[in-house]
Parts: C-alpha cells; sequence; structure tokens
C-alpha cells in the first residue's frame, strides 16, 4: 500500500499535467481572459447596407459618419455653471446614439443626422427614444432625416431628399 500512494500519486499529477497541456493547446487555459476584444462589426448589417447607399447619395464634398453619440452632436443649452440642470440634461443624450451625421468635412459642424428606421423602433419604448432625438435635434437646429430599412433603396431618390433636407436648413 505504501508503494501504491507515490504511483498513486505520479499519475494524479501527470493526468493533471496532460489536462493542463491539452486545454493550453485547445486555447483553453486558465488564465483570466483579458477584458476587453475587438467587437466583430461596428454596424449592424442594415445599417452597413444603409452606410454603403448613404455614401453614393450624400453630396460628395460632405463626411459621412456612423454610430454617432448624441452627447457628440449637441450639448445642453443651460450654462455648465448650473451643474445639475446642466447634468440632468446631459444624462438625457449621452447614452443614445444616431445611427449617421453628415458633417462639413473642414469643421465637422454636424449639418444631418440620419436614423435607420427598422422593426426595432415599432416597439413603444424605441418610439419614445425616438421622438425624444427628434425634439432634441430640432431645439437644437439640426434636421433629422428618418430611412426606412430596407434591402435595396433607390439612390437617386435618398439624394434628393437629402439635398433638400439640406437647402432647408440653409435657409432656416
Amino acid at each position: 500500500m505504501t508503494q501504491a500512494v507515490p504511483a498513486l500519486l505520479f499519475l494524479v499529477i501527470a493526468l493533471a499535467a496532460f489536462a493542463v497541456f491539452i486545454g493550453v493547446r485547445a486555447g483553453h487555459d486558465s488564465r483570466p481572459r483579458d477584458p476587453y476584444r475587438i467587437k466583430p462589426r461596428l454596424l449592424s448589417r442594415a445599417e452597413t447596407n444603409a452606410f454603403r447607399v448613404l455614401l453614393l447619395a450624400k453630396p460628395p464634398e460632405l463626411l459621412l459618419l456612423a454610430s454617432v453619440r448624441l452627447a457628440d452632436v449637441i450639448q445642453p443649452a443651460v450654462a455648465r455653471r448650473n451643474h445639475s440642470a446642466y447634468r440632468t440634461q446631459l444624462n438625457r443624450i449621452i447614452q443614445k446614439q444616431l445611427d449617421f451625421v453628415l458633417c462639413d468635412p473642414n469643421t465637422t459642424r454636424p449639418l444631418l443626422a440620419i436614423e435607420l428606421q427598422d422593426a426595432s423602433h415599432n416597439s413603444e419604448k424605441r418610439r419614445q427614444r425616438d421622438r425624444f432625438v427628434s425634439e432634441a435635434l430640432y431645439a437644437a437646429g439640426l434636421p433629422l432625416l428618418f430611412i426606412r430599412a430596407s434591402g435595396t433603396y433607390q439612390v437617386a431618390e435618398l439624394r434628393s431628399t437629402i439635398k433638400e433636407m439640406l437647402d432647408c436648413n440653409k435657409t432656416a
């Protein structure tokens, strides 16, 4: 029995070492994972499709940005020194994103916000969010274009709508 203990201990250690070796080779080591990793894509498939079409439909002199934080496009009108009111207004916009924004390439001034309307916009919560974003952009003086998500788009029609909205904003 005393000879069996070292042999059994050796067998347990050998099996443990083998399991660690196999786990490391398979990519399942016991080290903690890195806290971050690259996302496989920045945009959903519908957003990617719309982005490609918007690149064709936008005026060539403008810059098209995707997935832009609302708080990077508009800011609270209340003075920062009124910290409580400023923070309240900022908190309402800081975690919302716009699907696309057309900008002046020299100044990056936002000229037109674009939201893609897909099935997720049918929920009441999403409609309330869209209403809030629409009202906030209107108050800030930035036009908002809603585009229905589609497998196909009419580039000429979209180009005309974008031009019309940009022209209206110039005269306003």
